[in-house]
């Protein structure tokens, strides 16, 4: 019964982490507004332009953690034999997956991965 409760506080916790890094990208999302408005103004430099992609970088990053956590989650509380392989398939850039992947490791590939959708 313990481990039951144990597991189910785990799962309410990776939702929970879900849903702030959701909130964390909708953050983003006004940020990314905000310098697309002022691109479209001409007030940035093209060198400022790139470095406004950063927050593009940022919204696909938590919104992509989040759907780990979340995939996660559901692989955890399905018991699923495999639960980071579930929440690994969920994630879209790759290089995101390769640093989360239990071989990869956090220095995997720190730069971006290519498959981002810049604004």
């Amino acid at each position: 019964m313990i481990a039951q409760n144990a597991d189910t506080a785990s799962v309410d916790l990776l939702h929970a982490l879900a849903h702030e890094l959701n909130n964390l990208g909708r953050t983003g999302i006004v940020l990314q507004e905000l310098l697309s408005k002022r691109i479209s103004a001409g007030d940035l430099s093209e060198v400022a332009i790139m470095d406004a992609q950063s927050a593009d970088l940022l919204v696909q990053h938590l919104n992509e953690l989040a759907n780990f956590l979340r995939a996660y989650a559901g692989a955890l509380s399905a018991q699923e034999a495999d639960p980071i392989r579930t929440a690994l398939a969920s994630v879209a850039l790759g290089a995101l997956v390769r640093r989360l992947s239990p071989a990869g490791g956090a220095d995997a590939d720190i730069g971006p991965s290519g498959e981002l959708q810049l604004f």
